[in-house]
């Protein structure tokens, strides 16, 4: 049991081996050499990238699995869901940028519509990535196998634990989220849910927290 259990878990070493190297400063120092200018803005830009391939291209290729969703779910998703969402995820956005020390990540002034996309783009594919990596191979392939209950709590638990570098307001609030997306992809049986729900998430927190940043750092 417990040999089976540390197999299907495996891959949340492709997470540690990107957090070691988000948390490695001499990548850090390099990146911010050859970018001298907005240094920050490139430095997360190639930080999710390198996430994508950790926790996406590698374990897909290692473990051969699905992309736990298909076309007919991309095209069955419940848009009032993301509207709920949406109203209940941007005046929490709006408190926590005020409260929160962490964001933005990206920390420059001079923004424009070409660094806004990308930025957000580059969020996308990299919780598209996490999303694969957490709720697909560490939650929808391992309930065949495992306990339901067992599962959501081993992947809220890693989940908390992944943010060890956040805050702690932020890494209690991923208890209860962690909670809610697994129930949210168990319903849906697809990780698509669990990524535009933390997308949206994300896209709130950049637009608050640089809005936030730039009025308190006007000359």
């Amino acid at each position: 049991m417990l040999g089976n259990l540390f197999f299907a878990f495996s891959p949340v070493f492709c997470f540690i081996l990107f957090i070691l190297l988000l948390k490695n400063n001499y990548l850090k120092k390099k990146i911010y050499a050859i970018f001298t200018k907005e240094s920050s803005f490139y430095y997360f830009q190639i930080i999710r990238i390198i996430g994508f391939f950790l926790m996406f291209l590698i374990p897909f290729l290692i473990y051969k699995k699905t992309l736990f969703f298909n076309l007919e779910d991309l095209f069955n998703l419940k848009i009032e869901l993301f509207l709920l969402v949406i109203l209940f995820v941007i005046p929490i956005s709006y408190l926590n940028s005020k409260k929160i020390s962490d964001y933005p990540e990206v920390k420059i002034l001079n923004w424009n519509g070409f660094k806004f996309i990308v930025n957000i783009m580059t969020w996308g594919i990299y919780l598209f990535a996490y999303e694969y990596l957490f709720r697909g191979l560490l939650f929808l392939d391992l309930i065949p196998n495992f306990n339901l209950p067992l599962i959501v709590t081993l992947n809220t638990l890693i989940y908390c634990v992944a943010h060890f570098h956040k805050s702690k307001k932020e890494i209690i609030a991923c208890i209860p989220f962690g909670i809610l997306i697994c129930l949210v992809t168990l319903n849906f049986g697809n990780i698509l849910y669990a990524f535009f729900i933390h997308w949206i998430v994300a896209i709130n927190n950049f637009i608050f927290s640089n809005y936030r940043y730039i009025n308190n750092n006007k000359l």
